[in-house]
């Protein structure tokens, strides 16, 4: 019995000095970061100087002495207020109109009726609060609002990110399914085939966001490609329109191939039989994918639409490097804007409930789509 214990505790030690050094890069890593962010969101740090860097030279300096503010850090990210704006009216006392770029008052409107006439309303910031800035006018039952909030790029930040992970998922999942499908069908060289579509997932985000930057860029290849035959330049990260799509499909361009494989151990786990039984039960393609494939590849849609949410919510390389957040915002991501907030702006006390924020809420959209769409499914 004594040597049977000897053993086992040979066992238990062999377990924890294995296990050990990923539990330490994960408190150093992770579990102290977090916490210290905790810590940071509770306080103001008055930083001293301009520069991006000088954040570190006040971590360390012991002159630089943190004032405690609870929880307005949060308080100011969620607070609103919506006081209505009442429509701009004339010295005379008569409302005005918008009618192309002229400003005309109500008895004139017949004049123009060649043009769009729209209500002119008054400067809706003067209606905000001192420290509120205007995110937002929204028209309810014919009265229009002025939606206020202390830091307005907060919520523009997590608009473009929810943005992203509907254009990201939805297209990496097609590209990554597509890709299963067309491999699970090739016998000869398939390894190498894997390999080849894998590459992309090992190259670097700076590599290949100054490649795509460069290729996609006014005059760029694609660009000189799309003038030939339309005549026209696309504007791939200056057009608001265009900017997040571009960035979005060339992230899925990464991820195609490593969402692929997770897909192809998926549908290589499915029986032929069930198809064959299938087949001679009359399903056709459709339905075969759709009662059979989509169903049994439950824990592989799971666990990429998980992968998906979480590099959604944590994307910054691509955005940073190619388009810097511009145009007017429009690709600034959640993980960007606490960059700039923190490094920029020199407001670490904001940046760090920003990204506490952030992983509650990743966390909370995590848990539930994985709910939503987790089945258990046996045969």
């Amino acid at each position: 019995m004594a040597a049977v214990s000897k053993t086992r505790r040979r066992i238990q030690w062999a377990g924890i000095l294995l296990v050990a050094p990923y539990v330490l890069y994960m408190l150093v890593f992770w579990v102290y970061p977090f916490i210290w962010g905790g810590v940071l969101s509770l306080q103001n740090w008055v930083l001293p100087g301009e520069a991006p860097g000088s954040y570190v030279a006040a971590i360390l300096n012991p002159d630089v002495d943190p004032e405690f503010i609870g929880l307005k850090n949060f308080k100011d990210l969620f607070s609103f207020e919506a006081p209505q704006v009442e429509q701009a009216v004339s010295d005379d006392g008569e409302l005005l109109y918008r009618c192309g770029r002229s400003r005309v008052a109500e008895s004139e409107l017949g004049e123009y009726t060649d043009e769009t006439c729209t209500p002119l309303y008054a400067n809706a910031s003067r209606l905000l609060s001192l420290g509120y800035k205007e995110l937002l006018q929204i028209n309810l039952f014919g009265n229009t609002y002025v939606i206020g909030t202390p830091y307005p790029l907060f919520w523009n930040a997590l608009w473009v990110t929810v943005k992203f992970m509907l254009i990201f998922i939805p297209s990496v999942f097609v590209g990554s399914m597509g890709l299963a499908a067309m491999l699970q069908r090739i016998k000869s060289f398939q390894g190498l085939y894997i390999a080849g579509y894998l590459s992309s997932y090992v190259v670097s985000g700076v590599a290949y966001s100054a490649v795509f930057k460069t290729m996609l860029a006014r005059d760029g290849l694609v660009d000189r490609i799309g003038v030939a035959l339309t005549g026209t330049h696309i504007g791939f990260f200056s057009d608001p329109n265009f900017a997040l799509i571009s960035i979005a499909l060339i992230v899925s361009w990464k991820f195609i191939g490593y969402y692929g494989l997770i897909f192809l151990s998926g549908l290589n786990n499915i029986s032929k039989d069930i198809y064959e039984a299938a087949k001679l039960d009359g399903a056709n393609v459709f339905q075969r994918f759709t009662r059979i494939t989509i169903p049994l590849l439950n824990p592989s849609i799971v666990v990429v639409a998980v992968f998906g949410i979480i590099l959604s919510f944590n994307i910054f390389t691509e955005p940073f490097l190619i388009t810097g957040g511009t145009p007017n915002d429009t690709t600034s991501t959640f993980m960007l804007q606490i960059y700039r907030t923190t490094f920029e702006d020199l407001r670490v006390g904001l940046g760090a409930a920003m990204a506490i924020v952030m992983a509650v809420m990743s966390f909370l959209t995590m848990m539930f789509v994985r709910r939503a769409i987790e089945r258990d499914v046996s045969l």
